[in-house]
């Protein structure tokens, strides 16, 4: 099966649209409405027909589709980390299912010029009253490593890395001036799209909502250092002055 998605005239306005397709609950963009509504179906029914490909490297549990002459969607399955996921992988317990509240989230991010991806839609499947599955679905950036595989296999220059650095700033920066915090930064959430290396962040899953404070980035920031002394606990991809760098100024 072979999806052709249109592209939207103008995305200054995302709008989106409800969908009830038996236990498939759904909100897709209004320019994509038929092609995305059979797409969530077949995420339901385990993408049967369908062409897909896993995306690895910190982006696990999403899949790309690869419709001819469209531009591609990247749908990512929510699943659970640490040790709920032992137990369960990807069922979540509510009736304010988390995608919807992504899918918000990016949509305001988004028109508000971000550096976040273009949101297509989310949808959810009912297993049983309060307990669900969940997907959410953007535009694929290709050619987009996270910042942990740009710093491991592209081998930036000095000041390469002091650019990235400043920008991933200015993005947090941004972020924070539109009431979000990511609380989830690491170097797995942050996408470095080549040539450019312009910096586009992901995964506002656990987002919170409320703080308007675009001038501290302390807590952000240290997440990052974290997630980079755990990586790379020898210092042989990301440097002392990449970690000075990841300081707030």
């Amino acid at each position: 099966m072979i999806v052709r998605l249109v592209t939207a005239a103008s995305i200054d306005d995302l709008r989106f649209e409800p969908v009830h397709d038996d236990r498939v609950q759904a909100q897709v963009r209004v320019d994509l409405g038929a092609d995305l509504r059979r797409l969530f179906r077949a995420a339901a029914s385990g993408w049967v027909g369908f062409d897909t490909h896993a995306i690895a490297d910190g982006r696990g549990g999403s899949v790309i589709i690869w419709p001819a002459g469209a531009p591609r969607i990247l749908v990512r399955r929510y699943m659970r980390g640490g040790l709920p996921s032992r137990f369960v992988r990807d069922t979540y317990l509510g009736f304010r299912p988390r995608p919807f509240r992504e899918l918000s989230i990016m949509k305001m991010l988004y028109e508000n010029g971000a550096q976040v991806p273009e949101p297509c839609g989310a949808a959810v499947q009912w297993l049983f009253p309060g307990c669900y599955r969940g997907w959410l679905a953007t535009r694929f950036i290709d050619r987009a490593p996270t910042l942990w595989r740009w710093l491991r296999d592209e081998s930036p220059t000095a000041e390469q890395r002091r650019a990235v650095f400043d920008e991933l700033k200015q993005a947090i920066r941004k972020v924070r001036s539109l009431g979000v915090q990511h609380v989830d930064l690491n170097l797995h959430n942050v996408l470095v799209c080549l040539p450019s290396n312009r910096v586009v962040l992901i995964d506002f899953d656990r987002a919170r909502q409320g703080t308007r404070d675009e001038n501290d980035l302390r807590a952000e920031l240290k997440r990052l250092r974290r997630s980079a002394k755990k990586l790379d606990p020898d210092r042989r991809v990301i440097t002392e002055k990449d970690l000075l760098a990841l300081r707030a100024e």
